[in-house]
């Protein structure tokens, strides 16, 4: 049993709060080594690529970096700060001591991550990225008079049904045609492919407490899935056959792949919805992405057969040991 230290307690109770955050994170030695090989994967694949990158543009993009965490750290010090003085459950030992040697330690455990990293990445980043930090925390953030916190108002998740599909192809497909004949394909075919993956990624949201319920109810995970994909699949029966008789191979090609990506993430975020909560699905959901995107880059020169093939290999493994793991919250209470 943990326990808090008497001498620092706000630091003591934060830094065990982030132990049992990423305790949740990654739960068993199966996690931990897949979150390991995954970060390893992710910062060999960067450290290739800065490799190749000039010193202008890794100053500009260390400093940029470091003006970016700064400005987190600062928002999550006042937040912390607030809710410690507010309602937290320590708020007796607040004080201007306090309140500096709780700043003090988070800048300073920031600056420490964040400058090993940037050397692991690449050494040449590592004093743009400090003096990026260091000059972001010497602007003043701008005062704002709070309004007292009031009970949040509950919104009902509205899901994407199939007539909303429907209605989202026909009026893509619509606008589409009328561009054909004022547009060349360069500009049209872009044009398509965001409209329609806007449209798939609000027919393919999901709503994480509806996820969570249907495993505590007994519900599988593809039953689940069958309840959030009424959208994705109106938009699949109309775009699918309307696409290429309106853009031909390409407009096939477009709709196949983001229907493709949008039913792989479909799958991903039940999974992982029945698994972790809100937050660590989203912070998971983007690593798998990452993850993605650097293993395509990697074999970029396979060939697009090649990358597919291995994209669709690592997709086979990675739904098979999630699905094995999500299967066993049926019935189970959070």
């Amino acid at each position: 049993m943990e326990s808090i230290n008497t001498r620092t307690p706000v630091l003591s109770l934060d830094s065990l709060l982030l132990r049992r955050v990423i305790a949740s994170f990654v739960p068993k030695w199966f996690d931990r080594l897949l979150a390991a090989g995954v970060t390893v994967f992710l910062l060999a694949g960067i450290h290739t690529e800065m490799e190749k990158a000039n010193l202008p543009a890794i100053i500009a993009l260390g400093i940029f970096t470091g003006a970016i965490i700064a400005r987190i750290a600062r928002h999550y010090t006042s937040a912390r700060l607030r809710f410690h003085e507010t309602y937290g459950p320590l708020t007796a030992y607040m004080n201007p001591i306090t309140r500096k040697n709780y700043t003090a330690a988070i800048h300073i455990t920031t600056c420490g991550i964040m400058t090993v990293i940037a050397t692991i990445l690449d050494y040449r980043s590592a004093i743009p990225v400090l003096t990026g930090y260091i000059s972001a925390n010497l602007v003043p953030l701008p005062s704002k008079t709070r309004a007292p916190l009031s009970p949040p108002r509950q919104r009902r998740f509205r899901f994407p049904t199939f007539r909303n599909g429907i209605a989202q192809a026909i009026v893509i497909l619509a606008t589409t045609a009328a561009l054909k004949s004022v547009s060349p394909p360069h500009i049209l075919l872009p044009l398509f492919g965001i409209a329609a993956f806007l449209s798939l990624a609000h027919l393919s949201r999901m709503d994480h407490a509806t996820i969570r319920f249907m495993a505590i109810a007994g519900l599988g995970c593809a039953t689940t899935l069958r309840h959030h994909i009424h959208g994705l699949l109106g938009f699949a029966t109309i775009m699918l056959p309307a696409a290429p008789c309106l853009l031909g191979a390409a407009g096939f090609a477009i709709t196949g792949g983001l229907l493709t990506v949008s039913s792989i993430t479909a799958v991903l975020t039940v999974f992982l919805h029945r698994l972790y909560n809100r937050r660590t699905c989203d912070a998971l959901l983007t690593l798998i992405l990452l993850a993605y995107v650097l293993t395509a880059a990697f074999f970029i020169a396979s060939g697009p057969v090649g990358i597919v093939s291995i994209l669709l290999l690592v997709t086979a493994l990675l739904l098979t040991a999630l699905h094995r793991i999500a299967r066993t919250r049926t019935w189970r209470l959070p």
